[in-house]
């Protein structure tokens, strides 16, 4: 019985190789919230979405995970840019 569960698990853990994590962080200075960021169509928005993108990427990556996709969902309502992701991570790649 249990190395039916640890064969089990190993396959479970070869499938689904890819954590998820949403997370938000708050802008206090060096970017200015604008009307454009509350709608996901305008140039504004998909600017600040490829450039957050990049950043949380950067930071990941400079700690040794690798980053299969990165999503920016939003920027908040604001006077404050508030900068609402989700991350994917590649388990398989990561150093143990």
């Amino acid at each position: 019985m249990l190395h039916i569960l640890f064969k089990f698990y190993y396959n479970l853990l070869l499938f689904s190789a890819i954590l998820v994590f949403d997370g938000s962080f708050r802008v206090n200075r060096g970017d200015v919230f604008t009307t454009g960021l509350k709608y996901n169509h305008t140039a504004a928005f998909r600017q600040k979405t490829e450039f957050y993108e990049k950043a949380i990427n950067t930071a990941l990556e400079n700690n040794a995970m690798n980053v299969a996709r990165t999503d920016v969902s939003g920027f908040g309502e604001g006077p404050l840019i508030n900068v609402r992701f989700r991350v994917f991570l590649d388990m398989r790649k990561l150093p143990l």
